[in-house]
Order: C-alpha cells, then sequence, then structure tokens
C-alpha cells in the first residue's frame, strides 16, 4: 500500500514537472530575448567604452525604460562592447605570441588568430601597434568604410602613457583605441 502511494506521488510529480516545462516553453516561445542582450552589453560598455560625446544617463529611468526609447543607440553601444571583446582577445593573444619591438601590422595577418577573430563589429581588420611591453589596439569604428590605415597610425611614447588601459577610447575622428600592457595580461591570467 505504501510502496503503491509513493508510486503514485512520484507518477503525478513527473507528469506536473512535464506539463509545467510544456506550459513555460510555450508562454516564452514567443518571447523575445535578444533586446536583453543588448541591455546587459549597453551596461557593460558603459563600463568599458569612453565615448567622445558624453553619456546619457540611463539609471534615473532604468536601462529597460531607456531601451524602449533608443533601441538603436543600445545596439550601437552593444557592438562597442563587442569591439572592446574582441580587442581583449586580441591584444592578449597579440601580446602572448609576438616578439617585443617597435612595429605595427594589421590583424589580418595575425595568423595565430582564427580568420573570425580579425576584424570588428563592422567588418573591418584592426590595426596592431607594439611599442615593447604595449599593445595598441585600433578599430576604424562605425562610420568608417573599410579599415584604417595602419602605417598613418602614430602615438608618441607620452601619448601612449597617458592613454587608460583595458578600455576602448573613441578618438575624435571616430576611430577605436584599446591599450594593454604585457605586465596587465601576464598577472591577470594567473
Amino acid at each position: 500500500m505504501v510502496t503503491l502511494g509513493i508510486g503514485i506521488f512520484l507518477t503525478l510529480g513527473t507528469v506536473s514537472y512535464f506539463l509545467a516545462i510544456h506550459n513555460l516553453d510555450k508562454t516564452f516561445a514567443n518571447v523575445d530575448l535578444k533586446p536583453f542582450g543588448f541591455i546587459f552589453k549597453k551596461a557593460a560598455a558603459d563600463f568599458v567604452v569612453v565615448k567622445q560625446s558624453p553619456k546619457k544617463s540611463v539609471r534615473a529611468e532604468g536601462y529597460l525604460d531607456a531601451y524602449e526609447h533608443d533601441p538603436a543607440g543600445f545596439q550601437s553601444d552593444s557592438r562597442l562592447f563587442d569591439t572592446w571583446v574582441s580587442s581583449t582577445h586580441i591584444g592578449e593573444e597579440t601580446l602572448k605570441n609576438t616578439l617585443t619591438g617597435s612595429w605595427v601590422r594589421s590583424s589580418a595577418e595575425a595568423d595565430y588568430l582564427p580568420r573570425t577573430d580579425r576584424t570588428d563589429q563592422w567588418g573591418h581588420s584592426f590595426c596592431l601597434l607594439r611599442r615593447s611591453d604595449t599593445l595598441v589596439v585600433v578599430s576604424a569604428g562605425p562610420k568608417a568604410l573599410g579599415p584604417p590605415t595602419c602605417r598613418d597610425i602614430k602615438i608618441t611614447a607620452i601619448e601612449l602613457t597617458e592613454l587608460p588601459r583595458k578600455k576602448l577610447i573613441e578618438t575624435p575622428a571616430g576611430n577605436l583605441v584599446f591599450v594593454l600592457d604585457r605586465e596587465r595580461v601576464s598577472t591577470s591570467s594567473r
């Protein structure tokens, strides 16, 4: 009798579980979760991207309400965040896989990276500038028609020391610059 009661309880519990899962699947089948990805990336971009134009504060109204008013702005910031992630990955791999020195090259030549990892969110290759144990990753940015001309990029030693590290910095020309030091890569990967 006790065994029969436990069997019925387990059967009813299992059926209830599968009905609940089925109903949740039907409920969320028509829910578009893509905006939540944009909202998350926008929030992250607010911390890692330094823009030329002042940021509008979304904290007062909240990210969900702000997204409803400006979905294109959130999508744009989402791409900036993705470019920051790409720049971080390219920078760390370049510092690990190249010799120190003073050189400049395109990420298209970075055979230590998969081809899919060599471009920014707009399909342009990055420029990589190495100065001793510091690497600068440059994207042409969202408004560019093509990749930057790497040999034309000049950064003085003084300018390089003044640039913040591990931030994606928007220049007045619309380029995106990311700076990473070898010592910060080696200590952060431990």
